[in-house]
């Protein structure tokens, strides 16, 4: 499931199409806990479960952090992030 993010109150936007369905999978076989990953950027449990459901959108900053948290490599963001490989 992919879906547009916009980062509107920087000013600019900055649109992903954000793999959700891998996000998840991801995630999951991490290992990492979503409660974890919502307190490393800052939002409520429910927020990320929103944003990973594509109810709300992920700002450019939550792309990093999760980006980094989850040790993707570029071309791993590109593919989940971007739509790209």
């Amino acid at each position: 499931m992919d879906y547009k993010s916009t980062n509107k109150k920087e000013g600019r936007k900055n649109t992903f199409m954000v793999n959700l369905e891998e996000l998840r999978n991801i995630i999951d076989e991490s290992g990492i806990r979503r409660p974890f990953l919502a307190r490393k950027l800052g939002i409520s449990n429910q927020s990320l479960s929103y944003k990973l459901n594509g109810k709300r959108e992920f700002k450019a900053s939550e792309v990093s952090v999760l980006a980094d948290a989850l040790r993707l490599d570029d071309k791993e963001a590109m593919y989940i992030f971007l739509g790209r490989e």
